[in-house]
């Protein structure tokens, strides 16, 4: 899969396909030169519901200039952090506050120039035991 958005509605499908996405903290990275935020992380497989696979991916967001972490210890590198949504909210004529937010009360906020976000896949897929559960699902 390969996915690229340049405003919030792309970045919500960006989102929907990066629900319930395992990451380590130090699979992420802000590159201030670059003006760039990477994350690498396995996502589950949404758009194959019947089965229960997970992929490796990749996703970057441009036009970065600043971050903010919220209730995530920095010092715990290897902490496995569960992503649940993707917010963006225009805070001027040109500046855009795109938060990721994670179970547990955590969060990366990026501040940003532009929404330019791009998601690929990097793997094969993999089977999983479990599906994530929200405890809305009726059947599933």
């Amino acid at each position: 899969m390969y996915l690229l958005a340049k405003d919030p509605e792309d970045l919500a499908v960006i989102s929907a396909c990066l629900q319930d996405a395992l990451v380590r903290f130090s699979d992420m990275s802000y590159i201030p030169k670059q003006h760039r935020f990477a994350a690498v992380c396995n996502r589950f497989r949404w758009e194959q519901l019947d089965q229960h696979e997970r992929v490796r991916c990749g996703i970057h967001f441009d036009g970065i200039l600043s971050t903010q972490v919220r209730g995530i210890d920095q010092k715990d590198q290897q902490r496995v952090l569960e992503l649940l949504t993707i917010r963006s909210m225009q805070t001027g004529l040109h500046n855009w506050h795109l938060e990721l937010i994670f179970s547990g009360v955590r969060s990366v906020r990026l501040e940003a120039e532009v929404i330019e976000c791009q998601l690929r896949d990097l793997s094969e897929p993999w089977k999983t035991r479990k599906r994530p559960f929200h405890g809305l699902d009726s059947d599933l």
